[in-house]
């Protein structure tokens, strides 16, 4: 049974792989880290927004100034197109796997009521 299951996850990322979403992050990604300096600086953008959404869901309520702050800080990467490009393309793949991740919890009746 497990094996079953492991396969066919196998069997979804293959077909994953081969999503526009998937090709065009993998594309960005690739351009953008050809630049290291400007790479790190959106990584740390990234995880500066992560880290404001989680305490979002947790209760801290101020993340719509910290947000437009960080947008502030890293006014002029977010000014440059590869760098929009690449966000949008990360944005698009988090939200087609955000999708599986729901379609998959609805289907196997999986409760995460205890994260509200």
């Amino acid at each position: 049974m497990k094996e079953s299951v492991e396969e066919k996850a196998r069997e979804m990322i293959r077909a994953f792989k081969s999503t526009e979403e998937y090709i065009q992050y993998l594309n960005y990604k690739s351009l953008l880290s050809n630049k290291p300096e400007l790479w790190d600086k959106v990584n740390t953008f990234r995880r500066k927004v992560f880290e404001i959404q989680v305490d979002q869901n947790y209760g801290q309520f101020e993340a719509g100034e910290r947000l437009l702050r960080l947008k502030s800080d890293y006014e002029q990467e977010l000014q440059d197109p590869l760098v929009n490009a690449f966000l949008d393309a990360d944005y698009q793949l988090c939200r087609s796997l955000r999708d599986v991740f729901q379609t998959m919890e609805a289907e196997l009746d999986y409760d995460t009521k205890f994260l509200e």
